[in-house]
């Protein structure tokens, strides 16, 4: 989204609905809005009476907390997600979509990988606890295969296999990964991997060189994130000081 200069007639209504809304219902302005990301994130929009986050409901928070006079910022709480790829790129457009309102957004990241540290990497400033996981060893891909199971119970699949990169049947015709798929697979790896090198290493300010040298290094220890000013600082969630971050 595009963040736009509204209207004097919108920001009459925005008022008018602030002054008349219950006191149950009401936010004091400067306030600070609080997300959590974790998990699973669906693609359809979550009733009332379901579960889990949605990423149209992700994305209208960002938009809403952008325009709200209300809210001066976002504190993000970022834990492992069951998301792919293309999800985690729309979240991270919309965190920086939202900072372009002129709001912050700090992160907090107790544990987290890759993709994690993805979605954290577009927050002005990234908290973790001194306990804090974090693991960057790299992107892989697993497939689970059954041909070996199905011979064991007397199962024979009948699969009709059209052309070399096609790999619905796999899963039940073979016992591992054929090179058609390796390289289909390798190829779509590297180019995740390439683009999280290059937003990474262009928010830290350095080369991609650099950044991937220091990811096959093996980061085992969070204080080296801080050293290399991958976090801010380590924080427990409590002693994370977020009014002080009013002037950003």
């Amino acid at each position: 989204f595009v963040v736009e200069e509204l209207g004097w007639g919108t920001q009459l209504a925005v008022k008018l609905k602030m002054l008349v809304a219950p006191p149950w219902k009401r936010v004091r302005k400067g306030s600070v809005l609080t997300m959590t990301l974790r998990g699973e994130i669906s693609d359809q929009l979550k009733t009332r009476f379901s579960s889990g986050l949605s990423l149209p409901q992700i994305c209208e928070n960002f938009e809403k907390a952008a325009y709200d006079p209300r809210i001066s910022g976002i504190y993000l709480h970022i834990e492992p997600l069951s998301c792919g790829w293309g999800k985690a790129e729309e979240i991270r457009r919309h965190i920086v979509d939202f900072k372009k309102s002129g709001k912050f957004v700090v992160g907090y990241m107790p544990v987290g990988g890759e993709k994690e540290y993805y979605l954290a990497s577009a927050c002005a400033e990234l908290y973790a606890p001194p306990s804090a996981y974090v693991a960057l060893y790299g992107l892989t891909i697993q497939q689970t295969f059954l041909r070996g199971v199905l011979e064991k119970v007397g199962v024979q699949p009948e699969i009709q296999r059209i052309g070399r990169y096609k790999s619905a049947g796999d899963q039940l015709g073979r016992k591992s990964m054929s090179n058609e798929v390796k390289e289909m697979l390798g190829a779509l790896l590297d180019n995740i991997y390439g683009n999280w090198l290059d937003t990474v290493s262009s928010t830290h300010g350095k080369k991609k060189e650099e950044i991937e040298e220091f990811v096959n290094s093996g980061v085992y220890q969070v204080e080296r994130l801080k050293k290399e000013g991958w976090i801010t600082d380590l924080l427990y969630d409590d002693q994370v000081q977020i009014p002080s971050l009013a002037d950003h």
